[in-house]
């Protein structure tokens, strides 16, 4: 996949195209998982038979409506905002005699 670097400075729009140009075979299994009910895995035939009877600006559509509905957007803020926090998972040890 592509890093943040080749992404930055893009809208959505943009990153998704350039997503999908570099990642065909990838974006076609994404929409072969969406597709399913629950967590399933897709066949190979499933997979094999949207790559072969959609055109590409059809996967590019379908790509596209399961970007929307998944609503990242929170997801990377929440992302962004973990960034700049500094956790403290492991206690620091008392000193002894105290």
């Amino acid at each position: 996949m592509l890093g943040p670097k080749e992404l930055a400075g893009k809208d959505h729009t943009e990153q998704i195209n350039s997503i999908l140009e570099s990642n065909t075979s990838k974006v076609v299994k994404i929409i072969a998982l969406a597709s399913l009910k629950g967590a399933q895995i897709p066949s190979k035939e499933r997979i094999e038979s949207i790559a072969n009877n959609l055109t590409v600006q059809e996967i590019h559509k379908a790509f596209y409506e399961v970007y929307r509905r998944l609503d990242l957007s929170t997801f990377f803020d929440i992302m962004a905002l973990s960034k700049n926090l500094s956790l403290n998972l492991i206690p620091e040890a008392e000193a002894l005699g105290q």
